[in-house]
C-alpha cells in the first residue's frame, strides 16, 4: 500500500503566505521509481568525509500557524503558541490512496496538561504529566491534538503511519519559513524547542 507524502499548507503569519509539498513516497522508501534520497545527500565520489547525522532537535517559531488540506497528503504539523501551548495536526493522503492512515503519535514533555482533541472521531489517548500517546485513524479530516507544556520547554515527538516512522512527515515553522518534509535532515523522534517562551 502506498501513502503519498504530498502535503499542502499555508503559513499564516502577518501577511505572508506560501505553499509547500513533498513528493510521493511509498513505505519502502522508493519515491516515483527512484530510490529515496537521504538528507544530507551522500557524496558518491571518492571523498571519505563522514556524512553529517540528521538533527534530533529543531527550533519552532512561536505564534505561527499552518493549515493542511485534508486528504491531500501525510503530515504531522507542529505549532507552538507562547505560554507553552502546542498544537499537533495530522493529515492523510486519503484522496489519492483511498485508504485511511493509522497514526501513532507519542509526545513527551516536562509538564503536560490541558489535553484536548478536535475532529478525531475515534482515538485512544494514554497520558501522564510527562507523556501522551494518541492512536487514531485519519481519513479526509484534520484531527488536532492540543496540550500545554511548561512555557518555553521543548517537547519530543515520535510519529508513525501504519507502523512506519518517517521524518519526512514532520512540518513546522522555523526561522520564519515552513520547514520539514523530505527537505529536512531530521530524525523521528524529533525534539521541538520553542524560539521564545
Amino acid at each position: 500500500m502506498k501513502h503519498a507524502f504530498i502535503v499542502m499548507m499555508v503559513l499564516g503569519a502577518a501577511s505572508s503566505a506560501c505553499t509547500v509539498w513533498a513528493e510521493d513516497r511509498d513505505r519502502r522508501g522508493v519515491r516515483g521509481g527512484f530510490q529515496e534520497v537521504r538528507y544530507p545527500p551522500t557524496d558518491t565520489g571518492t571523498s571519505t568525509a563522514p556524512e553529517a547525522a540528521p538533527s534530533d532537535n529543531v527550533v519552532v517559531d512561536a505564534d505561527m500557524t499552518m493549515n493542511a488540506v485534508g486528504g491531500a497528503g501525510v503530515g504531522v504539523f507542529v505549532e507552538y503558541k507562547k505560554g507553552g501551548f502546542w498544537r499537533i495536526a495530522l493529515s492523510c493522503d486519503t484522496a489519492q490512496s483511498t485508504q485511511a492512515c493509522a497514526f501513532k503519535v507519542r509526545v513527551s514533555g516536562s509538564a503536560l496538561s490541558n489535553v484536548t482533541l478536535t475532529d478525531i472521531p475515534v482515538a485512544d489517548v494514554l497520558g501522564s504529566t510527562t507523556a501522551l500517546q494518541l492512536d487514531t485513524a485519519v481519513g479526509r479530516e484534520i484531527p488536532v491534538l492540543n496540550f500545554q507544556n511548561t512555557a518555553g520547554a521543548p517537547i519530543t515527538l515520535e510519529a508513525s503511519v501504519d507502523q512506519v516512522r518517517d521524518s519526512g512527515m514532520f512540518f513546522f515553522v522555523g526561522g520564519g519559513a515552513v520547514r520539514g518534509g523530505n527537505s529536512a535532515a531530521v530524525t523521528n523522534p524529533l525534539t521541538f524547542t520553542p524560539s521564545t517562551p
